[in-house]
């Protein structure tokens, strides 16, 4: 393959080591956005404010506070008086917050490392509960049934130190923590009455690490197998689904662990990082060295069903998918966005967009919504007929930072570098409103109620949509 596979592959696994030493932080390094030009231009709310608050559990836990929105289309602000390193979860109408820094030291005893796990009403920012955490979060938070769970732990660079998982009522009683390992440690999925993690470190590979099942109700230990590095799983009507290293896919049983197949393969991503499973097949691209090209991997055996590379020559290194009924639509690097039948893989149409196309893209409500790449000029985001490909308009958002949301009469996307989030009507692209910040913020969550983000100062705000 030519040399900008490889390179593609060198930036995979980079994205992946940043999910191994638990860096979810937005990408920004730039200067502060001051406007954009090409719609209606609101001013940010001003700097962060420290919040007070009382410690609950030897000044690791402090309640958080409310204070006044500066900003058009912010709803509710809340401050903590430490960093939010991690993007917000909601579940029901909470909004759930990890916070403290994870800070770095030989031994991963930083002092630094204390968090906390805090419940804020999603309607009104109401603090609700703070719960005090072993460590700084590693994770962002996940919620599962009704069930709020968080890794915690520390770092000395190269792995993690203490990493456990914790468990937690929408009310903040801890229910069960697991024991600490000195790896990183990621929660995979919760299926079957079991939560999945996989551990990793900075040496990424396909042996050395542990694949393992806990009891759902009480963090016992069910079973444990030697695997990679573990990035992202998807648990399925009694399987496990497993990405290794960036380099392999694996399917386990989930009741025992044990290993059904493993495929030299990279999972092919939706948007929000979940494999893309779809008529008892999961997506994958070709083999990290050899031809690029889409596959759909039988579940049962790993045999591959359909393949699909385009023609004329040039690389063809996927991005992402998402599905759209009995519709797979792709993207491709180089900017081609693809529709391809999901049982055997047969194009239905594919056009070429300005900009490279180097993340999956977003399909809501016949739309397809793609973010384009460009070295010399504003990125965009591209929305196009579900249907046919065609293009229905194409809007600049500068510093395009990932993360397209539809939320119905708009698409919410955060640009400026990872300091911005923007919403744009999803009819015609013209932007409703736009947010920037002096500071980078999470990815945006969208919830039925609002948009919801964090900043890595301690602020935690809702948008309108």
């Amino acid at each position: 393959m030519p040399s900008r596979r490889r390179f593609l592959l060198g930036v995979g696994l980079a994205s992946g080591l940043a999910g191994c030493t638990g860096s979810e932080r937005s990408d920004s390094t730039g200067s502060d956005a001051t406007g954009h030009g090409n719609g209606t231009r609101l001013t940010a709310d001003g700097p962060p404010t420290t919040g007070g608050g009382t410690a609950t559990d030897a000044g690791t836990a402090t309640e958080p506070t409310r204070e006044t929105p500066r900003h058009e289309a912010v709803r509710w602000r809340v401050a903590f008086d430490a960093p939010v390193e991690r993007r917000p979860a909601i579940g029901g109408d909470a909004v759930y917050v990890g916070v403290g820094e994870a800070g770095l030291s030989a031994n991963g005893s930083d002092a630094r490392s204390s968090g906390s796990l805090a419940a804020l009403g999603a309607t009104d920012g109401t603090p609700r509960w703070t719960s005090a955490l072993p460590a700084a979060p590693a994770r962002r938070p996940r919620v599962r049934d009704g069930e709020v769970y968080c890794v915690a732990g520390r770092s000395n660079g190269f792995h993690g130190v203490d990493h456990r998982l914790l468990r937690f009522g929408t009310d903040g009683t801890e229910r069960w923590r697991t024991d600490g390992i000195d790896q990183f440690l990621d929660l995979l999925a919760v299926g079957g009455g079991r939560a999945y993690l996989g551990t990793c470190d900075d040496a990424l590979g396909l042996d050395g690490q542990r694949l393992f099942a806990v009891g759902r109700s009480g963090g016992d230990a069910r079973w444990s197998v030697e695997t990679g590095d573990a990035f992202g799983g998807r648990y399925l009507d009694g399987s496990l689904l497993v990405g290794l290293g960036g380099r392999a896919v694996a399917r386990h049983d989930a009741a025992t662990g044990e290993r059904q197949w493993q495929k030299r393969v990279e999972g092919v991503r939706s948007s929000d990082g979940s494999f893309v499973v779809a008529d008892d097949a999961v997506l994958a691209g070709g083999p990290p060295d050899g031809d690029g090209r889409l596959a759909a991997l039988d579940l049962a055996d790993g045999s591959q069903r359909w393949t699909y590379a385009e023609g004329g020559g040039r690389a063809f290194v996927p991005s992402g998918a998402a599905l759209a009924g009995d519709t797979v639509v792709g993207t491709e690097y180089d900017g081609r966005v693809f529709a391809l039948t999901v049982g055997d893989g047969r194009e239905r149409w594919a056009t070429d967009l300005d900009g490279e196309t180097r993340r999956a893209p977003v399909v809501a409500d016949g739309t397809v919504f793609v973010g384009g790449y460009r070295s010399n000029a504003a990125d965009v985001i591209h929305a196009l007929d579900a249907e046919t490909g065609a293009k229905r308009w194409r809007a600049d958002v500068p510093g395009f930072s990932g993360g397209i949301h539809p939320t119905g009469e708009t698409v919410v996307v955060r640009a400026g570098d990872g300091r911005a989030v923007r919403s744009l009507d999803a009819a015609d692209g013209s932007v409703r409103w736009s947010f920037e910040a002096s500071e980078p913020l999470s990815a945006p969550v969208v919830g039925d109620g609002g948009v919801y983000a964090a900043s890595e100062s301690g602020i935690v705000r809702k948008f309108e949509k």
